[in-house]
Formats: C-alpha cells, sequence, structure tokens
C-alpha cells in the first residue's frame, strides 16, 4: 500500500515538475520526464480549436527545443500562480494513467494558456523511473472572453464568472445573481434559463459537433428575454462548450458579425441593417425612429422589408432569423 501511494506522490509530482520545467524553457530538465522511444505521442488540443498531433520522440524533440529557445521567459513565468486540481489515478504495474484539471494565470507569456486545460498523461516505469509515453490536453477559452460569460450547472449554481459578468450583472435588466444561482428578474424568464441549461446540458457529443450536414453546427442558442419590465427584448446566450454550461450576453464583437452576415445572406439595404442592429438591441420602433432620424412610418416601412426578407413574421422571429446566421465566437 505504501508503494502505491508513493507511486501516486511520484506521479503528482512529475505532472507539476514537467509543467514548471516547461514554463522555465529548461529543455534537458523537460525532456527528461519523456521517454525517448519512437513509440511516444502528444496529442495537444488548443484554444480556438487548433489541434497538433506529434508521433516519436524525435520528430516533436527538435521543434520543442526551438520553441523554448525561440519564445525565453521573459516573464519569470513559475509554478507559483498555478492550480493542479482533481487528480485521477490509476497504476497497474509498470503503467499508470492521470488526468488532471491544470490552471494557468492571465499572463503576456504566449506559452501560457490562461484559465482551465484538461490534461492527461500515461507513464512507463523504465529502470525503476517513471518517464512520460503519451501526452494530452484540451485548452479552454473562457479566460480570453473580453464579454461577460457565467459558468453554471444545470441547476443554475454559479460556478465561476469573469470580471465583465460581475460587472455587468450588478445592474443587468434580466439576470441577477440570488446567493450562488443564477436567476432571472422576470418569473417567465427564470422558467425559460431553467429549461435552456436543462436542454443544453443533455446535449451530446454529436448534437455539438460540427458534421458534413452541419458544417457551422456550434453548441450556442439565443434566447430573447423579457427582462424586468416584461415587454423587452433581451438576448443572452446558452452553450455546452469545452465541458462546460455557460451563459454570455452583450457580445458586442458577435453581434456585429452577425448582423454583417446577415446582410449579405438577405441582401439588406443599409437603412434595413441599421434597423435591424437596433432590433438586436431591444429598442422599440419609436425609439428606434428617433435613433434613426426618420418618422415612425418609415421605420414601419423597413421593418415590414426586413420581414419580407427573412420570412419572419414578428420581431422575436426576426431576432431569431438574424442571430441564426452565425452563433458568436
Amino acid at each position: 500500500m505504501s508503494e502505491i501511494s508513493d507511486d501516486h506522490a511520484t506521479i503528482i509530482s512529475l505532472t507539476q515538475s514537467e509543467t514548471a520545467a516547461f514554463l522555465a524553457r529548461d529543455f534537458p530538465r523537460w525532456a527528461d520526464h519523456w521517454l525517448h522511444d519512437p513509440a511516444i505521442r502528444r496529442l495537444a488540443s488548443f484554444m480556438g480549436g487548433m489541434m497538433d498531433w506529434q508521433e516519436g520522440w524525435e520528430a516533436g524533440e527538435s521543434s520543442k527545443e526551438a520553441l523554448m529557445n525561440a519564445v525565453p521567459n521573459l516573464y519569470n513565468t513559475d509554478l507559483s500562480s498555478y492550480r493542479f486540481e482533481n487528480y485521477s489515478i490509476r497504476i497497474s504495474s509498470d503503467m499508470a494513467w492521470v488526468s488532471y484539471d491544470q490552471y494557468g494565470p492571465r499572463s503576456d507569456d504566449p506559452l501560457v494558456t490562461a484559465g482551465l486545460s484538461y490534461q492527461i498523461r500515461i507513464f512507463e516505469r523504465h529502470d525503476g523511473q517513471w518517464k512520460i509515453v503519451m501526452a494530452g490536453h484540451g485548452d479552454t477559452n473562457i479566460e480570453y472572453f473580453d464579454f461577460p460569460a457565467i459558468r453554471v450547472d444545470d441547476s443554475a449554481a454559479i460556478l465561476w464568472m469573469n470580471d465583465e459578468a460581475r460587472t455587468a450583472i450588478s445592474n443587468h435588466p434580466v439576470l441577477t445573481k440570488s446567493g450562488a444561482h443564477l436567476r432571472c428578474h422576470n418569473r417567465g424568464d427564470d422558467k425559460t434559463l431553467r429549461a435552456a441549461l436543462i436542454d443544453c446540458a443533455g446535449m451530446n457529443v454529436i448534437d455539438r459537433r460540427p458534421s458534413l450536414t452541419e458544417p457551422r453546427n456550434r453548441p450556442d442558442r439565443p434566447y430573447v428575454l423579457k427582462g424586468k419590465d416584461g415587454v423587452g427584448q433581451h438576448i443572452i446566450w446558452v452553450s455546452h462548450r469545452d465541458g462546460m454550461l455557460l451563459v454570455t450576453f452583450d457580445n458586442e464583437h458577435a453581434k456585429a458579425a452577425q448582423l454583417d452576415q446577415a446582410q449579405q445572406l438577405f441582401n439588406l439595404s443599409p437603412a434595413q441593417a441599421r434597423l435591424a442592429g437596433l432590433v438586436l438591441t431591444g429598442v422599440d420602433l419609436p425609439q428606434a425612429a428617433e435613433q434613426l432620424g426618420v418618422t415612425l412610418n418609415t421605420v414601419k416601412t423597413h421593418l415590414q422589408r426586413l420581414f419580407d426578407k427573412t420570412d419572419a413574421r414578428s420581431q422575436l422571429a426576426l431576432i431569431s432569423k438574424l442571430l441564426g446566421v452565425a452563433p458568436p465566437g
């Protein structure tokens, strides 16, 4: 039993010392963690969807050393601001399998992935020493969002939120923080949010991944909610990505991209596109007329043209049509 406990402690120590050597750009120390053999494999899924696959020690050795030399550690990056959690270890004879969650800091260091990264290592024991024979990691990207993002579970319990969300939720027209849970001011909105979270959490990998028939399929779904006054049109997104259930809103970059694609897809005139943008912000028609500097009848005419071009029959349906062109990035 003590030998197993010692091996567990050794495996945990090696996962962290390998990361420390990489951050320090100490290639000899990093290489000492690995079995130098053609059978080793590395699989990496980077933030943004890029994937890298390497076979054999020699295939990746020169590129890894060149990377460490090309990007020196000018930021004195070390493990002091890292967290390693949720270790799962299986040891059998001379092989060990371990998975864990690694949390990196926000940093200007280009080799640091901020936030959560899912890590896997497989070790073999050679001459009494544990060596890595397979490594994999999947990086998440929520730390890179510059718009409000809240991580929840399917009961709406808040697990994490970024600084943008902490600021926005204090006076948000739809969402509020009630104890440890995300709630809506409007009771009907709250039912919609809870149902959306349960539905999104139940999506399997086939539902979420792109396919030949759905090449742009992504796990982002818009919901139009009424807000405090009960008559608004406020948009939030519920998504299942990177193993997390997320609620996001006020993504101005995504809104601009969606409007640009909608204008091209539906052949909208500049005036119609400007009105579409206001519709997405939830303003009513008199407010839209005032902001556009035109009469209410002109706005109604533009709105009817939007309905005709998008085959929508209501402002709510129009919003869904406009948002359905492209999910937020």
